[in-house]
Order: structure tokens, then C-alpha cells, then sequence
């Protein structure tokens, strides 16, 4: 399948920046696994034949790489002149997403460590949007909208997932980020790093006994999540027709 992500308006033209030029990387970049060997090599090659096709993505101040480190690093390896390398100049707000949303496309990663590197970078910021959504008084209704708003359904969506990954990609990230990292870097599969996450939070935190509305309502998104959106309204008008009949 493939994956999607959000995309911002950039700009992109050719600049005669420096070789020897120092640039720094932007941390959710770093954050995505080297290049292998073999395949560095095979960058190397085909910008040897072809030149560097994909511009180096950088910020507006020009001093940091979003996107394109291991093309610049070949550049160098090639002595490649000034004006041969590409540069595109982000214009738009969310440095993240952009990185994320481009890398999405090209790296050759697992669904566990697709949906933990969204965890990660932006995991965090997604659930801060959330909280301040229910805090303004706009939180999900459970009977007449869907769960779109709520972080781990944007995760999964940006990680291209199912709910079960992206709720426990959040829960690694929240309870044990180095786990995720393990993850990220292949050496631990998502469900192992999700228990050891879960085993961390119960002894954090006891789990206080829910009120009855509280356990109802986790039933009932429960059982809505088990349907696809689109059946969503179809699903809560059988089930009016269904209360109304038992309350005759």
C-alpha cells in the first residue's frame, strides 16, 4: 500500500552553495536509520552517471539539511563542483512532518519501525493537540463523530498502520522511548517493546477503578473502532433503532 503523508507548498531552485560548506542535520532526519553500505554505493554511482536528480531539502535560513544528507554526502565523496548540487528551501511551517512525509515514501522500513519513527517525532506534539482540542471543549463525540482527532488515529494514518501499532507505538513512546528506539533501529519487534512499555506503566501509575460511564464508553469506542469509518453512521443509526426497541 502506499504511503501517505501531509505535504506543505516549497520552493525549489538551484543555488551555488559552497562544497565545503557545513551543514547541520535537522534531529527528526537524524532520527531516520543510515543508509546501508551497499546502497551508499549505489547512490554514489547512479549521481556519478546522472547527477543528483532529487534536490537537498534545506530551511529557510540555508543551514540545515531536512532532507537529502546522504545525497550531499555523495556529492562530496564525488568532488562534485559548486552549482551541481540542487537546493529546495522549505517554506512551510511543520519542519517534521515534511521530513517524515518525504522519507515515508523512499525508505525501505517495517510497519513496526514506520509507526515508531511517527511515534517519535510526533507522537508528543499530536497528543499536546489532542489534550488542548478536549480542554477547549471540542473532544470526539462518542455517538455522533468518529475518532479521527484522536492522536493515535493520526499516527496511524501518517505511519500508514492499523490502530493496534499506533496506540502502542504511543504507549513505547510515552513509557519507554529507548525501547522505541530499539525498534526504530530493527533490533526489537513493536509487540515486545509495547509489553515491556505496558509492564513500566502499570508500576508507574496503579490503575484506578473506572466508573461505570468510564467502562461503558471504552466498550463503545471499542466496538465502533471494529467497524471501518465509513460504516460509522450507518452503525449508530442501527443502534438507536436498536435501543429504542428495547426501552418499549
Amino acid at each position: 500500500m502506499k504511503k501517505t503523508g501531509s505535504y506543505v507548498k516549497t520552493e525549489r531552485r538551484k543555488e551555488t552553495e559552497k562544497m565545503n560548506k557545513t551543514y547541520k542535520v535537522h534531529p527528526a532526519a537524524k532520527a531516520f536509520p543510515r543508509m546501508p553500505p551497499s546502497e551508499f554505493t549505489e547512490l554514489v554511482a547512479d549521481i556519478a552517471a546522472h547527477g543528483i536528480r532529487l534536490p537537498i531539502l534545506v530551511n529557510e535560513k540555508r543551514d540545515t539539511i531536512l532532507d537529502g544528507r546522504n545525497r550531499l554526502m555523495a556529492a562530496h565523496d564525488l568532488n562534485l563542483d559548486d552549482g551541481q548540487v540542487p537546493i529546495e528551501v522549505f517554506r512551510g511551517k511543520d519542519e517534521t512532518a515534511e521530513i517524515v512525509s518525504r522519507n515515508i515514501h523512499r525508505r525501505h522500513l517495517t510497519d513496526d519501525q514506520w509507526v515508531s519513527m511517527v511515534a517519535k517525532l510526533r507522537g508528543a506534539q499530536l497528543t499536546k493537540e489532542a489534550e488542548q482540542r478536549k480542554k477547549a471543549g471540542k473532544a470526539v463525540s462518542l455517538v455522533f463523530n468518529s475518532t479521527q482527532g484522536r492522536s493515535w488515529r493520526q499516527v496511524a494514518i501518517g505511519a500508514d498502520v492499523g490502530q493496534h501499532k499506533a496506540r502502542s507505538a504511543l504507549i513505547i513512546a510515552k513509557h519507554a522511548p529507548e525501547e522505541l528506539d530499539r525498534v526504530i533501529a530493527g533490533k526489537e519487534k513493536l509487540a515486545e517493546a509495547g509489553k515491556k512499555a505496558r509492564a513500566k506503566a502499570g508500576k508507574a501509575k496503579p490503575r484506578k477503578e473506572r466508573t461505570l460511564r468510564e467502562r461503558v464508553e471504552a466498550k463503545f469506542l471499542r466496538f465502533m473502532e471494529s467497524f471501518p469509518v465509513t460504516e460509522y453512521r450507518e452503525v449508530r443509526t442501527i443502534l438507536r433503532e436498536l435501543l429504542a426497541v428495547a426501552e418499549k
